[in-house]
Formats: structure tokens, C-alpha cells, sequence
């Protein structure tokens, strides 16, 4: 038996599939709000976020212009949604652990980007290597940790009966 949204009757397989295919036209989305050499089209309300990302120097959150950082911000955020969706379809598979890897470091990819650290010593390339090994590290002790202490679980409780 398929599974159904309550309300609307359609498939979850379809819902998926549709948010696969949203997902997937994320990158995308600065074509639709901005024009090539113009900026933001003019039928787009101007509600002043691109003022406020704009800094002193004319750029826009370090980028030269709105349209790539807009394009950069959507590449960024459709691939850290695509691996939580990773992580949730994985359930119950022994890699789901390291899943943890690449989402926090896109994660982290996204915050330096929102919080204009790109030039900062927090997205240089060998801090952010040393950052994915420690979080690789941390993550594989701790699976092994916990794998440990459910086996050691299962163990006394069949060594109780």
C-alpha cells in the first residue's frame, strides 16, 4: 500500500519527486530574479535586502555582484538540503553516521557565506580541512562509542535470560 498525504491524496512519492525536481531548480532561481548586466528585474518588489547585504565597497556579502552571490547562496543551500534528504532517506543504513560530514560542512559553507567570512581565517582552505577532520574524527569515535554500548546492551540483556 502506498502512502498518501491526508489531504491532498497524492502519493509521497510524488511529493518527493516534486520537491527532487524544486530542489534541483534551486541554483537557478537568480536567472528569475535577476537580469544578466542589469540587476534585479524590475518586476521583483524591492524590499531592500539587496541595500543590505551591499557593503561599503559596492559588493554584495564579498561577491561583485547580486546575481552571484544570489547564485552561489542557492548552489550552497541545495546541496545542504540535499544531504539532510540524504540523511533522512538513509535510515536504518550503517553510513548514515557519516552523513554528518559533508552536512556540517555545507553547513558551515553556508554560514561563512550569510555572515560574510569569506575572507576571514575561518574559510581558508586549511581551516576548513582541519575542521573536517576533527568533525570526521569526532563523528567516527562517536558511532563507535555508541555501537559499542548497544552491543554491550543487547548482550547483557541476552545474558539476563
Amino acid at each position: 500500500m502506498k502512502k498518501t498525504n491526508s489531504k491532498s491524496k497524492i502519493p509521497r512519492e510524488m511529493l518527493v519527486a516534486l520537491g527532487i525536481i524544486v530542489l534541483s531548480m534551486l541554483p537557478f532561481l537568480h536567472d528569475i530574479i535577476t537580469e544578466r548586466g542589469e540587476g534585479v528585474r524590475s518586476w521583483i518588489p524591492v524590499i531592500g535586502i539587496q541595500d543590505i547585504l551591499t557593503d561599503k565597497d559596492g559588493g554584495i556579502m564579498g561577491f561583485s555582484t547580486y546575481r552571484i552571490f544570489l547564485y552561489q547562496f542557492f548552489q550552497n543551500l541545495l546541496i545542504f538540503i540535499s544531504l539532510i534528504g540524504w540523511y533522512i532517506a538513509a535510515k536504518g543504513k550503517r553510513y548514515r553516521f557519516v552523513l554528518w560530514v559533508p552536512m556540517l560542512q555545507a553547513g558551515y559553507t553556508l554560514l561563512i557565506q550569510i555572515l560574510n567570512a569569506r575572507t576571514t581565517v575561518y574559510s581558508k582552505p586549511d581551516v576548513r580541512f582541519i575542521i573536517t577532520i576533527v568533525i570526521s574524527i569526532i563523528i567516527v569515535l562517536n558511532y563507535f562509542r555508541n555501537r559499542r554500548k548497544k552491543l554491550n546492551n543487547e548482550q547483557n540483556q541476552q545474558n539476563s535470560f
